[in-house]
Parts: C-alpha cells; structure tokens; sequence
C-alpha cells in the first residue's frame, strides 16, 4: 500500500474511530499489536498522535508515532512507517525511537551503513538514560533483517544490543522473547528455550513467549510438543491471534494444509481482520490446500488493492493454471519473471509452471525454453513435458512436430516410456524416418520382448531397406510375429496374414521351398478364406510342383 494511501485511511479510520476509542491509552494498542491486531491498533494509536503542543503530551505523541511506524514496519509498508517515524521527530526530536524506526527503514532497504550511524545516532541522543527500548527496538531491526537475509553480522550485531537491552530491562519478559528468537537465528534452540522460559518465569501471561516456545517444536518437527504451548496461551486468552497463526503454521508444515486452512480462516481471521498481509498468507495456504479457485479469488482481490511482491504473480499463475485459465496463466507467471529480479529467488517450479502452461497453450517452441530451464533446475518430471507434447503432436498426426518433441528428451538424456516409444517408432515411419523408426522399434523391442506390434512395425520399417525380401532382413521379426501372435489369432489377425505372406515369399523365392510356400499360404485363408492372393499363388505352387 502506497504511503499516500495508507494516510488517507489513517485520516479516515481517525474520523470514524476517535470518539470510540477516546478511553484507550498506549498499552491497549501495543496490546493490539502483540495480538497482531493491526487495524486495532492504528485506530488506537491515531487519536494519540494528535493534540497541540503542550510539552507533557509530545513525548506521548510521538511515541505512538513511533508504534505506528512500527506497526507499517510489521505489514512491510515501509514508505507508511517512514512517513510516521519522521512525523514522530519532526514534533520530538529529543524522542530517541523514532530514530531507531528510521534506522530500521534504512536496514530494512539494505542501507546497513546508514543504518548503522542512525543506530549510533539514537543511542548518543539517549545519553547516559537507562531505557532498555532503543536497544531492544535495534535489536529487533537487525533481528528482521538478518531472518530476511540471513546475514549472520546482523545476528551478531542484534546479540550484542540484546546485552545492552537486558542490562536496563532485565525484568522484562519482551527482552528475552526477542533474545530467544535471535538466537534460533543462530540454530541455538537451547539458549532460545532458556530465553523463552525466562520471559515466563517474569509474566507467566506472557502470551508471545508461548508462541516462541512452539516455534522451537516446530523447527524440530516435534508437532504434539509445538501444539502444546499455544494451547496454554489460547487457554489463557483464547482470542490471542499469534497462537492460531503459529498453529496454522503448524500444520502446514508438517502436511496438515486443509487444518490449516480451516485455523487461520476460522481462528485467526476473525481475529487480526483482512489486511494485505495476512490475506497473502491465507492465499498459499489455500493453494497448499489444493483450493485452487478460492485462492486466486483471494489473489485476484489483493493485487486490486495491495502492493504485492512478486511470489503472488507466481502463485496466481499457478493457481490460474490448475482452474484451467491458461492465458491469465501464462500473463500472471510472465509479469513474475519480470518482476523478480533477485534471480536466485527464480525456482525450478517456476519454469516447469510455465512450461506447463504453454504446453497446455500448444505453444512449443515457448514450451521447449522453460522444459529446458526447469531440467537444469532438477525440476521433477520436466522431460515428461517434453514426451506430452510429443503425444499432443502425434494425437493429431503432426509426425514431424512430435519427433522433434521426442528427439527434446534425448538430447537431455532422457528416456522415452515403452508407450512413446511406439509413438516415436510410428511417427517416423509415417515421416519415412526410418532409421529412427528402426531404433525406436528395437529399443521397444528389447524393452517389452513379448509386445507383438514392436515386431509388427519394426518389420515394415525393415522392408523398407529391403523391398523384394532378397536379404531377408525383416524375417527374424516376422517369424516372431507368429510365435507371438498364434495365441489369439483373432486379436492378431491382420498381423499374421502380414507374416504368413511374407514367409511365403521367402520360402518360395530365396529358400527354394514350395511346400512351406503354400503351407504359410494355407495358414492366410484359415483366418482370411476369401484371400485370392494366396489363392492363386498356392495354384501356382502347387502346378510347380507338378513340373519336372
């Protein structure tokens, strides 16, 4: 949401909300904001930003200034948490948080040097008074930052303010959540746990370290232990929004999606409200949920009023894609590869997606691209897009086309199934590629050794480099034809006329065999008795015979 925006409903949430919450003070919306209640809490929070300039009321104001930057911060609307920071030292330069926030907004947009000297900034503002908040608050930014991007210099960096935090604070259950959470940064679920526990030990009704605790569970995949803690905190206040969050979680990771989906729809929503954020999150788990329509629906709405990140375009192509709107599909997945310019966020899935699109698009050549792009990326199953479009191509007796698609899955060392096979094997024949039809057909062959059409069809590609029979070079499948097909004549009956002729034709022209001859032929008008081919050629025979 654009910062513009974001002001024009604060003013508007102010008009309607201002005598409601006449009676709330700072605690009822740093509440709201603990229980991740946004819109609560900034209907809270704007009424304490205003008033004149009476010195007793400016620290207020611009403290709820400070939390209402923060709460932007926590929705990721930055430009809204750097227009309420500034607004909070504009009336207060002499309030250190809203230094911190704009050092956030800084780290948080990758400035870390700038980041670092406002930091530094805030602390000298603060002198020589013992207020754990603006070592916390920095602490928290590097912990944001680091769990973005995994740079274990903020981590280290965030420990070290954490320190600093708990020497004037160290009574305070927030400190040690938020030493808790860094150090699962850090893959140090025990001190994590001592931090979490000790947070208790100060307010057993510190609802947020519960929630910590399950985290723990659930990075070590112990979903019955992770259930437990937020039960207690749903317990103790059964409308704590971040527990139902941590259990839809929960499940979603552990392959629960549709209790997932049914938590964070039932539970959490009712609570936190719709905003961008929790609606992006409720559109994946429904995409997990295989809710394919009920997901784009969600995604349609967001991207009509948020400022979405690219991952959304992603799933809306997917999720377009499997309710069968392919050209919205392939719209959607194009503007992701747009927008997504930090490459190594570009998944193997992403490409195979798109592949799909197109392949269902009838777009081949587009198609091959994004094949090509996922089989690098070990994308599962990508060649067999490869072999649908192969099928597709031949479905419709576009010879030429499907080989081409056959040919794809070999050049990337691929291995056509005995049913493609057969296909590659007959599309050649019918494009008078004989030489692959001759390689398909003995590679199906040696793979189904007793499937007779392999046989059958290898055979005529052979007579095609033999025309007369004079090297007999189809022979050897032929003869194999009849082993196989003499078991059910009736199945195999046009085959074994084909067979039995064949022979014929050898025995009487290279092996100088005529009763063999008309043996074969006989066989033709057991199963075809009006055949006068073989009728005439076993009279023929048969008066050879007779000749000195």
């Amino acid at each position: 949401m654009k910062m513009k925006k974001v002001i024009l409903l604060a003013v508007s949430i102010l008009g309607g909300l201002l005598s409601v919450n006449a009676q709330r003070s700072l605690p009822d919306a740093l509440k709201a904001i603990d229980q991740e209640r946004y819109d609560l809490a900034v209907s809270i929070l704007l009424p304490l930003t205003k008033g004149g300039a009476d010195p007793k009321m400016l620290d207020q104001r611009a403290e709820a200034l400070y939390h209402l930057g923060d709460v932007y911060v926590q929705t990721n609307e930055l430009d809204s948490a750097s227009y309420y920071f500034e607004e909070g030292i504009k009336i207060d330069p002499s309030f250190v948080l809203n230094y911190v926030g704009r050092g956030k907004i800084d780290l948080l947009n990758g400035k870390t040097a700038q980041a670092d000297a406002t930091f530094d900034q805030a602390i000298t503002k603060l002198g020589k008074t013992k207020d754990y908040r603006p070592y916390l608050e920095i602490a928290r930014a590097y912990y944001l930052y680091a769990k973005e991007t995994k740079d274990l210099v903020a981590v280290e960096k965030a420990l070290n303010y954490e320190e600093s935090a708990k020497k004037f604070g160290s009574k305070v259950a927030r400190v040690y959540v938020t030493f808790g959470s860094i150090y699962l940064l850090k893959r140090d679920a025990n001190s994590a746990m001592a931090n979490f526990n000790r947070a208790l030990d100060y307010d057993k009704n510190y609802l947020s370290a519960y929630v910590a605790r399950a985290e723990i569970y659930r990075n070590a995949q112990n979903i019955g232990a992770a259930v437990e803690p937020l039960e207690e905190a749903i317990k103790i206040d059964p409308s704590y929004a971040p527990a139902y969050r941590e259990l839809a979680e929960l499940y979603s990771e552990s392959g629960q999606y549709q209790k997932a989906v049914d938590i964070y729809k039932n539970k959490y929503l009712p609570i936190v409200g719709s905003s961008c954020g929790t609606n992006t999150r409720y559109s994946q788990f429904l995409f997990l949920a295989h809710e394919y329509k009920d997901a784009y629906e969600v995604i349609k709405k967001l991207m009509q009023t948020c400022d979405v990140k690219p991952v959304m375009y992603r799933l809306l192509g997917y999720s377009a894609f499997e309710i069968g709107k392919m050209t919205e599909a392939q719209q959607a997945m194009e503007s992701f590869f747009q927008k997504q310019v930090d490459t190594s966020r570009i998944y193997a899935s992403d490409y195979y997606y798109m592949a799909k699109i197109l392949v269902a698009e009838k777009k081949d050549s587009l198609a091959y691209f994004y094949i090509s792009e996922a089989h690098k990326r070990n994308a599962e199953n990508a060649l067999d897009l490869f072999s649908e479009i192969g099928r597709n191509n031949y479905a419709d007796k576009r010879y030429k086309a499907a080989i081409t698609a056959f040919d794809k899955i070999f050049e990337h060392g691929g291995e056509l199934t005995p049913a493609d096979y057969q296909r590659y094997g007959w599309a050649a024949y019918a494009d008078s590629s004989y030489a692959k039809a001759d390689t398909a057909y003995s590679r199906l062959i040696r793979m189904s050794p007793t499937f007779l059409p392999a046989y059958f069809q290898h055979a005529r590609v052979l007579n095609n480099y033999d025309v007369t029979g004079e090297k007999g070079l189809a022979k050897a499948d032929y003869e194999k034809v009849i082993e196989l097909g003499e078991t059910d004549t009736v199945k195999y009956r046009i085959q074994l006329i084909e067979a039995y002729k064949y022979m014929a034709n050898q025995s009487v022209h290279y092996e100088k065999n005529v009763d063999e001859a008309i043996m074969f032929y006989e066989k033709v008008l057991v199963l075809r008795p009006t055949d006068e081919e073989a009728k005439q050629n076993i009279d023929i025979l048969r008066k050879l015979k007779k000749k000195p």
